[in-house]
């Protein structure tokens, strides 16, 4: 496999971000202007997280 994308970085570290605060403090819109994706994109991702952390 090869190195992961920038933005595939960046939506990890978002991500990381967004479960350490529990969602509060942090808002999504926040977020996405942060490390520069769309919305949809980082909401997709998170849903691929949760539907693996419940295998």
């Amino acid at each position: 496999m090869g190195r992961p994308s920038q933005q595939r970085k960046n939506i990890e570290e978002a991500l990381r971000l967004y479960n350490s605060r529990n969602t509060n403090g942090l808002s999504v819109k926040v977020i996405v202007k942060l490390i520069g994706v769309p919305k949809a994109t980082l909401y997709v991702e998170m849903r691929k997280k949760r539907a693996n952390n419940l295998e």
